[in-house]
């Protein structure tokens, strides 16, 4: 069927015109004929189809000028689907006339889902930025105070690094960070076993050797230790 008021073909169920909103139920102003969709003509009471055009309510003589009419000027409005149900209706219109939904306003079952999913990228992000900082802690930053004291190389044996020495004078040495800005290395030498620990100043990456310990006695004092690494770098 047609709208009666603005030409525009419309589903025979519908009560209201989704074009221009008026009732198609009610008389109204009759300037389309309901079955064929023809142009009523002025004080014209019968369509040429046969169907009967309606008498013209004094209310309607109150309503806007429609600038368009006819089915093709209809179709060239422009248009959206609703969020709901898919039914076509009109680009501005704020509330479906078929379901009855709010168009763009996001329903309660809507809100539930992007809240979730909120939720998950947050708890994703948090995640995935914790095992950087856990990698760049355990794995990262020991590796890189290891390589600072490794590649350093003492006043007394200008020629020679601290990697160099540990592998020639020592069995079998092992470097380790000890937390904070620490780092020592072990192994044996004549027999016993020797641990140097280092204290590297981060601001810098200079380090200081801070204690060595020789089969489980620990020497704090610098000439102690000076001696110690002068027996590791003259080996």
């Amino acid at each position: 069927m047609f709208c009666p008021r603005c030409g525009s073909k419309v589903n025979d169920r519908e009560t209201i015109c989704p074009d221009c909103m008026s009732s198609i139920r009610k008389p109204n102003v009759r300037k389309f004929c309901t079955t064929c969709g023809r142009e009523r003509k002025a004080n014209e009471q019968r369509c040429s189809c046969g169907a009967l055009f309606e008498v013209i309510q004094s209310a309607e003589s109150s309503r806007p000028p429609i600038e368009k009419t006819g089915a093709l000027a209809s179709a060239e409005r422009p248009t959206k689907f609703c969020e709901k149900c898919g039914s076509k209706i009109d680009a501005e219109a704020v509330m479906c006339v078929h379901c009855g939904c709010m168009i763009g306003k996001a329903t309660p079952t809507e809100k539930k889902k992007h809240t979730g999913r909120t939720v998950f990228l947050i708890f994703l992000f948090a995640i995935i930025a914790a095992g950087i900082g856990a990698f760049y802690m355990f794995y990262l930053l020991p590796n890189k105070y290891i390589d600072i004291v490794k590649k350093g190389t003492p006043s007394i044996a200008p020629g020679r690094t601290w990697g160099d020495a540990a592998e020639k004078a020592l069995v079998s040495p092992e470097w380790k960070y000890e937390g904070g800005n620490e780092v020592s290395v072990t192994g044996k030498m004549y027999g016993e076993t020797i641990k140097i620990t280092f204290e590297i100043n981060t601001s810098t990456n200079m380090f200081t050797a801070t204690s060595a310990e020789v089969a489980g006695v620990k020497y704090t004092d610098a000439i102690d230790v000076g001696s110690i690494i002068i027996e590791i770098f003259n080996r």
